[in-house]
């Protein structure tokens, strides 16, 4: 009967060795794992950072230029210059007038 418990005790101590490995094993992987999760939020915040200052940007430079957006046209009588084709429709004299008094 001795004999017989000693065996079960041996078989229950071997078995709780395993499970606590496992344990172990699965903590040290969900740590792995939070580690990572970790890593990508501060990646994702960093870029989310970045575009958003990606965003500010072109809204800025949007607003600035506004004024030139819409069609262009490559301005009569000058090389590789564009202009805005609404501004030189509404007025072609006074560009050509403009652009005699210029020297380029």
């Amino acid at each position: 009967m001795e004999s017989m418990i000693n065996f079960v005790h041996e078989k229950l101590k071997t078995l709780a060795e395993c499970l606590m490995a496992n344990i172990l094993g699965n903590l040290k992987e969900i740590e792995a794992v939070n580690g990572l999760m970790t890593n990508f939020q501060e990646k994702i915040k960093k870029t989310g950072a970045s575009v958003a200052v990606l965003i500010l940007l072109v809204f800025l430079l949007g607003c600035c230029c506004r004024g030139t957006a819409g069609k262009t046209m490559k301005a009569p009588g000058r090389k590789s210059t564009r202009i805005s084709r609404d501004k030189f429709e509404s007025n072609p004299r006074t560009y050509f007038r403009d652009l005699r008094g210029k020297n380029e």
